[in-house]
C-alpha cells in the first residue's frame, strides 16, 4: 500500500497577447513574408521572456528562477528572494573545485553526484567576454586558441538577462 499526502496547487494559466505594428509597405511584400516576419518577432520575444523567467523569475505569475532561494520565506506579491551570491575569484582547479563541491550537497543534507550531470555556467554576456573568456582560453603549442577550458567540464551560456557581475 502506498500512502501519500495531497496538496492543492493553483495551476492557473496566463494568456499571452501581443500586437505587431507593421508599416503599409510591409503589406506589399506579401502574406507569406509578413507571416514569417511576425512569427520570428514573436518567437524571439517569447524566448527572451522564457529565458528571463527561468533564470531570474520571482515565482509571481511566472516560474521560480534558478537564482531564487526556495528555503527562504516568500510572499504572494514579491515572490521568492534571491540566493546569496558566492564570489568567484578564479577558475583554478582548487577554487573551481570548491565552488562545484558546494553543489554536491542538497538542502536536506544528502549528497549528489554533480559530475554525473552536465554542469552549466550562465553568465552576463559582457562578463563572459571580459572576465570568463580570457580566464578560460588557452593557447596551444600549435598556435591555436582553445576556449572554455575549465578544470571540470562545464557548458558556458552567456545571456543578456543577468546584470553585469553575476553568474
Amino acid at each position: 500500500e502506498i500512502t501519500s499526502s495531497f496538496e492543492v496547487i493553483d495551476t492557473h494559466q496566463n494568456m499571452l497577447s501581443c500586437f505587431a505594428v507593421i508599416e503599409r509597405g510591409m503589406l506589399d511584400l506579401g502574406p507569406v513574408w509578413l507571416d514569417g516576419y511576425i512569427r520570428t518577432c514573436m518567437t524571439e520575444a517569447m524566448a527572451l521572456a522564457m529565458e528571463t523567467a527561468i533564470i531570474t523569475g520571482s515565482g509571481v505569475k511566472c516560474p521560480i528562477g534558478m537564482d531564487r532561494d526556495l528555503v527562504a520565506a516568500h510572499t504572494d506579491t514579491a515572490g521568492y528572494t534571491k540566493k546569496t551570491a558566492t564570489a568567484v575569484t578564479s577558475f583554478s582547479p582548487e577554487d573551481y573545485g570548491a565552488l562545484v563541491a558546494s553543489l554536491a550537497k542538497t538542502q536536506s543534507g544528502k549528497t549528489r553526484n554533480v559530475m554525473q550531470h552536465k554542469l552549466g555556467l550562465i553568465c552576463n554576456a559582457k562578463d563572459y567576454l571580459t572576465k570568463i573568456m580570457p580566464a578560460t582560453t588557452l593557447l596551444t603549442p600549435t598556435g591555436q586558441y582553445v576556449n572554455n577550458v575549465l578544470p571540470i567540464p562545464t557548458a558556458i551560456y552567456p545571456t543578456t538577462v543577468l546584470p553585469e557581475g553575476t553568474a
